[in-house]
């Protein structure tokens, strides 16, 4: 495994899935790198006061070191499998945070504001309900942790504005988190709706296109089959290319009705591009012989003359 597969693993490609599940997976994925990396460096600074406090220190390495592999475990291709195998982790890191800040015995350690952050992340991915139960357990860590620490070794009013700070801000975090993740899934389905608004719109169109194709191709075989008649019959000169030029026109129209009816493969992006021979003084001659009944209605003359292969327009 190179780098570049371990970065989509954390970061995703947009095109690899749900847009919903992307978005939910890179949350984890920075989430995870950002949180694991800051965790395992404010340890780090600890480290001197290991022997006072091993349970804490050594929980919050475990924690750090299991969230960088986080986004691994939750790798999955639908949102089902996903938001279950969030769930599993956020439980675990649940009571892997409440160990933590209760072995600290203080609301002043570091551990006490993971539960903070950790309740806007999962309310966000997985909504209101996981994230209120997550707010529950970190208030009533909180409240352990006052009455059996912090409340007895500090003074009561230092202690209880510490307490007090710390569920407000996961109360708010919670309610903003949940606001935020309300909003975000209403654009989306909104999005999705206007989608297949826009597809149904599109598939009506080509619909339409197709029939309308078919409807005027009907008449025009018509239109060229007498033409091509009237071509091989007793006429005067004029007379015989007027009626060659009527062919000529019903089948360019017919050449572009089947254009539309291909339609659909523009659409889906297969249209193919043909190289065939032609001859350019062909194409000239049709392009005289469409244009000179309205140079002759203005009186202007349009004359085109050929050179062996080559040719000019007058």
């Amino acid at each position: 495994m190179n780098l570049a597969s371990i970065w989509r693993v954390y970061w995703p490609e947009s095109h690899e899935g749900d847009r919903l599940l992307i978005a939910g997976r890179r949350l984890v994925g920075a989430f995870s790198l950002t949180a694991g990396l800051v965790v395992i460096g404010l340890n780090s600074l600890m480290l001197e006061y290991f022997a006072e406090y091993p349970l804490n220190i050594g929980l919050a390495y475990l924690g750090g070191i299991l969230g960088l592999f986080t986004p691994f475990i939750t790798v999955s291709e639908t949102q089902e499998v996903f938001t279950k195998r969030v769930s599993v982790i956020a439980i675990f890191f649940a009571v892997l945070c409440m160990m933590t800040v209760i072995t600290s015995r203080s609301l002043y350690m570091t551990s006490s504001l993971y539960f903070v952050i950790y309740t806007m992340l999962v309310t966000l991915i997985l909504g209101l309900r996981w994230g209120a139960a997550m707010a529950l357990l970190a208030i009533c860590t909180f409240t352990q942790v006052y009455f059996f620490g912090d409340g007895i070794v500090l003074s009561n009013d230092k202690a209880i504005n510490r307490y007090v700070s710390l569920i407000g801000c996961v109360i708010f975090v919670w309610i903003v988190s949940g606001t935020f993740r309300g909003q975000l899934l209403q654009a989306a389905d909104d999005l999705e709706k206007a989608r297949a608004a826009a597809e149904n719109a599109n598939m009506a169109k080509s619909t339409f296109l197709a029939k309308m194709s078919h409807e005027i191709r009907t008449p025009m075989n018509g239109v060229v089959g007498l033409a091509e008649l009237l071509a091989r019959s007793d006429l005067a000169d004029d007379q015989q290319r007027h009626a060659l030029t009527i062919q000529r026109s019903g089948e360019g129209l017919l050449k572009i009705i089947d254009e539309i009816l291909d339609f659909s493969r523009i659409e889906a992006g297969m249209m193919a591009v043909e190289s065939k021979p032609f001859s350019p003084g062909q194409v000239l001659e049709d392009v005289e012989a469409l244009l000179r009944p309205k140079a002759v209605e203005k009186n202007l003359e349009l004359r085109l003359e050929t050179v062996g292969e080559a040719c000019s327009v007058q």
